[in-house]
């Protein structure tokens, strides 16, 4: 109840300043994932345009919100150790005040292991973060092994890894 009570405040102060004309409803569906905000011809329009999953709270928004909280907490001066512990539990109350969708645990859980590896000083590879958090997952639910979703989700983000050095 906390958490939700604290990410109505959260919306509340993201959209005081715009006047009623300001597309306020676009700018909480896309960080809150409140579609119902929106109003009805906005979506369509998305809808139609087939831009409508940017309204949708995934994995690629809790990477860019654990991006945004760690560079807070670097700016802040928070100790390596501290920070690292901080950053799970703080992206993990953003994806449960956004509903907990399945793209958005498992890129919180990705972030999870190679955050708090860090926060015990143990020094892990990321692509062997990212294949425990699998690890992980398949142990919780074998079955999500057949889900689409898992599946690009652990691929795009392995790729990613891979491909950041060149």
């Amino acid at each position: 109840r906390a958490l939700l009570d604290l990410r109505d405040r959260l919306a509340d102060r993201l959209v005081s300043n715009l006047t009623p004309g300001d597309h306020a409803g676009v700018l909480l569906a896309m960080t809150f994932g409140f579609r119902q905000t929106m109003p009805a011809s906005v979506r369509d329009a998305f809808l139609r345009s087939g831009a409508i999953h940017v309204f949708s709270v995934s994995g690629l928004h809790v990477g860019i919100v654990a991006a945004v909280l760690g560079a807070l907490l670097y700016a802040l001066a928070v100790p390596y150790r501290w920070r690292h512990a901080v950053l799970p539990i703080a992206v993990g109350a953003y994806v449960l005040m956004t509903g907990a969708a399945p793209p958005a645990v498992r890129a919180w859980l990705m972030i999870s292991v190679l955050s708090w590896s860090r926060a015990c000083l143990v020094a892990i590879a990321p692509l062997n973060g990212v294949a425990l958090a699998a690890i992980i997952l398949i142990g919780a639910q074998p079955r999500v092994i057949n889900q689409a979703g898992f599946l690009y989700s652990f691929i795009t983000v392995s790729i990613l890894i891979l491909g950041w050095p060149l």
